[in-house]
């Protein structure tokens, strides 16, 4: 459960800043694809992490 709350709240919180921050930076403009699609594959690794722990709890 840490890891996925790390997951989600850490290191997609991280990427949600990234993200604008690429789109407004030329030089960072190539890796903006990339932070999308690592910002979305975490958020998904955290909510799926949450949602097994929440389930066992039940």
């Amino acid at each position: 459960m840490a890891a996925a709350l790390v997951l989600g709240l850490g290191a997609g919180f991280v990427l949600t800043i990234l993200i604008p921050l690429a789109a407004a930076t030329p030089s960072w403009g190539s890796r903006l694809p990339r932070f999308i699609q690592a910002h979305g594959w975490i958020q998904l690794q955290g909510f799926v992490g949450l949602f097994v722990a929440g389930m066992a709890f039940v």
